[in-house]
């Protein structure tokens, strides 16, 4: 059980999957062999099949090697993996930013923003804490 004001910092199995999944389909589409790949981000053989097949943690920092390497943008790749409820709020929140008269109506109230920022400050002083 989760104790009050934690966030959980580990990722659900099945979504490190989809994004297994979605960075194996952006190297095949460039129809280059993993080993050129693995050469040119300067790792050894084996490193990308064993990273898609979840041998190796998945880092952020593996999507923006690979990303450097394969061409497509992280945070699009990240997007595509998200579930769909994040989805949605997020292109909700693009909605809002681009659109004065829908975020004045959605405006957040006082206790809302309080939640919000108390989250970040815990999110940050947990990034803090472990980098």
């Amino acid at each position: 059980m989760e104790k009050e004001g934690t966030e959980r910092t580990e990722p659900q199995r099945d979504e490190v999957l989809v994004l297994l999944d979605l960075l194996n389909q952006q190297i095949l589409s460039m129809r280059r062999s993993k080993r050129s790949l693995e050469r040119e981000m300067g790792q050894g053989q084996g490193y990308l099949g064993s990273l898609l097949k979840g041998r190796i943690t998945l880092k952020v920092e593996h999507l923006w090697n690979l990303a450097d390497v394969v061409g497509f943008e992280p945070l699009v790749l990240l997007f595509q993996a998200a579930p769909q409820e994040h989805r949605d709020r997020f292109l909700q929140e693009m909605k809002l930013q681009e659109d004065p008269e829908a975020r004045a109506q959605s405006a957040m109230t006082r206790e809302e923003i309080e939640d919000l920022v108390k989250r970040t400050v815990r999110q940050e002083l947990a990034r803090l804490a472990t980098g």
